[in-house]
């Protein structure tokens, strides 16, 4: 798998690769990641394919999504406190 072009955009990070059979279209937003696997054939064949499938409603669509992974995260994080669980588990010691 190789980098084949970037496209910039204000908020997110967003790679381009070529493997033999695939566009993999990474999005990046901070410590998430989204990756959309375009097969090569048909209308996708090259990286201006690429950029005209990520469209603006795409791109909204993957700000939902990273909303809806942030939210979770913040949810499991609230819902299990590793300390407290490592704590519980000792015995008192005198």
């Amino acid at each position: 798998m190789r980098i084949i072009g970037s496209i910039p955009h204000p908020r997110y990070k967003i790679t381009v690769f070529k493997t033999s059979t695939r566009f993999p279209l990474q999005i990046e937003d901070r410590d998430l990641v989204q990756i959309y696997r375009l097969r090569q054939g048909g209308p996708i064949e090259g990286f201006a394919d690429v950029m005209e499938w990520l469209t603006d409603e795409r791109l909204d669509q993957a700000t939902e999504i990273f909303e809806q992974m942030r939210q979770q995260m913040t949810a499991n994080e609230s819902d299990s406190d590793p300390r407290k669980s490592i704590n519980e588990d000792l015995p008192d010691l005198i």
